[in-house]
């Protein structure tokens, strides 16, 4: 079974060559969508690279790429992500065996082996109150959880654990679901973009989960090196005012509407 891999270039370009080059191990075939211009990739029939001459955004950059595959399956793969060898194709295995299962992520960790949280539950107001108030509970929870499930994954061999949502770091998903729900929504121009496809994913009855045997380490924004922090942070608070008009009631979505608001004004 094969997948179309998308990656999208933002960044410094030797990032985004070693994880072209990783892709492409697979033999499968592999689309850069170079958001940043200065990408000069090995020459290989099996990858395409799409030029757009502007800054996409993550979500309008991946459903380009989607778009040039035919295969079962799409693997988005962020560029600061380094999968070893055979890791992918074991990841597009265990999805093959569930007809029920849209997404698929694999288990995220840093460079020294230990799990990122790497999706969890959906925001609303517990996250957010913790987010306004400071109180960490919340997050300290579920690190905990994500600790106790790596250390002892549960179940066997080509065992899942369900999330609501997992990172669009390495996310594989379906191809007839994603084009069932229109990809991702381009309204998010860099983060929140993988909760919204999932939630809309799981409203349509397809599961989410992750597949703690299959580890990819993740160097964790690396592709922002040449940004400012206020750049990324900025993007995120608009994010997460367009998540929240989406899928919030009108109380919470004017109460993040005026915290996301207040945190951009003062990163300017």
């Amino acid at each position: 079974m094969t997948a179309d891999v998308v990656i999208v270039h933002y960044g410094p370009a030797d990032v985004t060559a070693r994880a072209v080059a990783a892709a492409l191990r697979t033999g499968w075939p592999v689309t850069v969508v170079d958001n940043d211009g200065g990408l000069d990739p090995e020459d290989d029939p099996r990858l395409k690279v799409l030029r757009p001459g502007a800054n996409l955004g993550f979500a309008c950059a991946v459903n380009l790429g989607a778009r040039q595959g035919a295969s079962p399956w799409i693997l988005m793969l962020n560029p600061d992500t380094e999968p070893d060898p055979g890791v992918l194709e074991r990841l597009v295995a265990i999805a093959g065996g569930r007809d029920d299962t849209a997404v698929l992520a694999p288990t995220l960790v840093y460079r020294d082996g230990s799990p990122q949280i790497g999706g969890g539950r959906f925001a609303g107001w517990v996250r957010e109150v913790g987010r306004m108030s400071g109180i960490g509970r919340r997050l300290r929870a579920q690190r905990a959880q994500i600790a106790s499930e790596f250390r002892s994954p549960p179940g066997g061999v080509g065992a899942t654990i369900d999330r609501q949502w997992v990172s669009g770091a390495v996310m594989l998903v379906r191809r007839s679901a994603f084009e069932q729900v229109g990809g991702f929504d381009e309204r998010f121009f860099l983060y929140y973009e993988d909760e919204d496809l999932c939630r809309r994913l799981r409203e349509r009855g397809w599961s989410v989960a992750v597949a703690p045997e299959v580890r990819v380490k993740h160097a964790l924004m690396g592709t922002q090196a040449d940004e400012s922090a206020r750049e990324p942070a900025a993007a995120y608070e608009r994010s997460r005012a367009v998540y929240h008009q989406i899928h919030s009631g009108p109380l919470l979505r004017r109460i993040v509407g005026w915290d996301s608001a207040r945190r951009e004004r003062a990163l300017r």
